[in-house]
């Protein structure tokens, strides 16, 4: 792979392949990058002229490098300071990124240990954004919320490199990010109710099916996705109550075994600890509503029910 310092358009070729071959209109890329350096280095000030819209298309291929500096500090600075902070970015190139970075959704997923999943795991934190800013200053319809939920929960289960970070790489993190834009749709009230309830099952099958235990902080970033659905005013605890059965299933019978699944520890480990988080942030809710009092009661139970 080539230094992250030394791109040029023949070196994205490979990144850009996937998304040609797709019939998608990615950016051509024409800066180099000493100017997305500059620009981080001006606080993101929008150059003269430029769109904030069209310099995040094509920002978007430096998601998928393997230098921090330019994936966080470029790829996902710039986006989270336009789209969010400022809002300069208008609704119409809003979609055109929803668009591309939901298509990186796809790109790769299923593999592991190659850096493609950086575009996969920045595009979903970069979403997140997308749903943030819709949170603040709705631009999407409850269809287009609904499709990107979709996406989302797809994403969650279907990725299977679960690196937290790199010491070379910086931060990986693609269940932590899923998180997040989870976190922001589960937030949102025009969310549709049905779609509401599709949350607590999805962030249940990645526990039971990650394989392993998740040591990177993604139990805290997934506990804030179910404490945002608790606290929607049409949450509805059956909801919860479900999700509670899902994830003390994997532990029956788990000591009983001549030898241990890994697998089934594994999804137990993540429940406890999910599940834990989750009561520590319904505990710190101020004037708690009935439902969240509830919740939290009921967490607790669930807890006692897993093994220690």
């Amino acid at each position: 792979m080539s230094s992250p310092t030394s791109w040029s358009s023949s070196s994205l070729l490979p990144l850009l392949l996937p998304l040609l071959l797709a019939g998608a209109a990615p950016p051509t890329p024409k800066k180099d990058v000493a100017f997305w350096r500059g620009l981080a280095e001006s606080k993101f000030a929008v150059p003269e002229g430029a769109s904030p819209g069209a310099l995040l298309q094509e920002a978007s291929l430096l998601l998928a490098s393997p230098d921090p500096t330019l994936r966080d500090g470029v790829g996902y600075g710039a986006a989270a300071e336009w789209i969010v902070r400022k809002k300069v970015v208008e609704p119409e190139d809003l979609r055109k990124l929803l668009a591309l970075w939901t298509h990186n959704l796809e790109e790769g997923v299923g593999k592991t240990g190659d850096d493609r999943v950086l575009l996969r795991s920045f595009s979903a934190l970069d979403l997140s954004l997308l749903a943030q800013r819709d949170l603040d200053t709705p631009y999407l319809e409850p269809a287009e919320l609904t499709a990107l939920l979709n996406s989302a929960l797809a994403y969650l289960l279907a990725e299977r490199d679960l690196r937290g970070y790199d010491a070379n790489k910086g931060w990986i993190h693609a269940t932590a990010h899923t998180a997040d834009l989870l976190k922001f749709l589960a937030r949102n009230p025009r969310l549709p109710r049905a779609d509401a309830a599709r949350v607590l099952p999805g962030i249940g099958g990645k526990l039971r099916e990650a394989g392993e235990v998740f040591a990177w902080g993604e139990d805290e970033r997934l506990a804030s996705v179910a404490l945002a659905v608790v606290r929607r005013n049409d949450f509805d605890p059956a909801w919860l109550a479900a999700w509670h059965e899902g994830l003390v299933a994997p532990a029956d019978g788990l000591w009983d075994a001549a030898s241990l699944d890994v697998r089934r520890f594994a999804a137990v480990q993540n429940a406890k600890h999910v599940l834990a988080r989750l009561h520590a942030l319904l505990s710190v809710v101020p004037d708690p509503p009935l439902p969240v009092t509830e919740a939290r009661a009921s967490v607790l139970e669930t807890l006692k029910r897993l093994p220690s």
